[in-house]
């Protein structure tokens, strides 16, 4: 029997177009670590050329490529699937629509090796612009949560929630038993879809015990689509930001009351951010920045109520 790859690199994909062909040709130029690696990629429902795509790469071995299907619509959904059967080595989960420097499994590898005492790695993601960013997108207050473009970091340890979706590994025994990926988070099809999927893992498994480790050479550029770049991408994107951030606030307290399915304290803080937005849109004298920063800040705080709503229906159906 042949020893099982040491290095299985997953992700899920949806449609992936150009941005996926952009990877595999990337993914093409890797060089192989120690030990091998496999590329399992699950494909989500896609309606595109997707499926036909992946069926004649996998043909044309050029990549060891395994091609799977998941009918359920949902990211989470798929990489549970891909993970099925992977019991051992490290697993790097990724997006399809990463360009990884060729040494960037080897640089992973590499760092899991000689750290094993850590069971969780990240390295850095930056955007692979499409064309010059508009003017306004400087003036934003959270690149990183808009494109996943991870701030500087030294090599060595780290909180786990520094290791970010597209550029992460986790050691195959680390990993939980059943589902690994909580389906009710993460891209499922709809424009509202709660974020943080890959977080709420990595926060869940730090809380376990497992430690984090970065690896700042170990790259990927992250590609951005034109229409990422639009002021109605933007905000909605802050608004599915709420809505994770509603999911991993430990803070909140659960005996808070809830007026008409909302927390009071989120109601409050919707009224000042809604007074506040509307007061600059009509003050000329207010700046771009400051105009820009609160509509991001009420699009957040719509995404935790909306969040708030979705928890109070759910203890609702609960109750006895």
């Amino acid at each position: 029997m042949n020893a099982a790859p040491a290095v299985t690199v997953l992700f899920a994909t949806h449609n992936g177009g150009a941005v996926l062909q952009r990877t595999l040709e990337a993914f093409g130029a890797l060089q192989a670590p120690p030990g091998g690696w496999q590329l399992r990629v699950v494909d989500n429902r896609s309606t595109d050329g997707t499926p036909e795509r992946l069926r004649a790469l996998q043909q044309a071995g050029s990549l060891p490529l395994t091609v799977l299907h998941e009918a359920r619509q949902g990211k989470n959904h798929a990489l549970n699937t891909g993970l099925q059967g992977v019991n051992e080595g490290l697993v790097v989960f990724t997006d399809d629509d990463v360009l990884p420097a060729p040494q960037w499994l080897c640089l992973l590898a590499a760092a899991a090796d000689a750290q094993p005492g850590f069971d969780l790695f990240g390295g850095a993601i930056v955007p692979d612009w499409p064309e010059q960013p508009p003017a306004w997108l400087q003036h934003t207050t959270n690149l990183g949560m808009l494109y996943a473009a991870t701030p500087a970091h030294a090599r060595g340890p780290v909180a786990a929630g520094a290791i970010w979706g597209p550029n992460m590994a986790v050691r195959a025994r680390a990993l939980p038993a059943g589902d690994v990926f909580n389906t009710r988070v993460g891209p499922d099809g709809s424009a509202k879809y709660a974020m943080g999927s890959e977080t709420e893992l990595l926060n869940r498994l730090e809380r376990a015990g497992h430690r984090a480790w970065f690896e700042p050479e170990a790259v990927v550029r992250h590609q951005i689509r034109p229409a990422q770049l639009a002021r109605s991408w933007v905000l909605q994107r802050y608004f599915r930001f709420g809505r994770s951030a509603y999911l991993h606030d430990h803070r909140r307290n659960p005996d808070d009351a809830f007026i008409f399915g909302v927390e009071r304290w989120l109601r409050v803080q919707a009224v000042r951010a809604w007074c506040h937005s509307h007061w600059l849109g009509l003050t000329a004298a207010a700046a771009d920045r400051e105009r820009i920063r609160a509509e991001e800040r009420l699009q957040f705080v719509r995404g935790q109520i909306f969040q708030s709503g979705v928890a109070h229906r759910e203890s609702q159906e609960v109750r006895p």
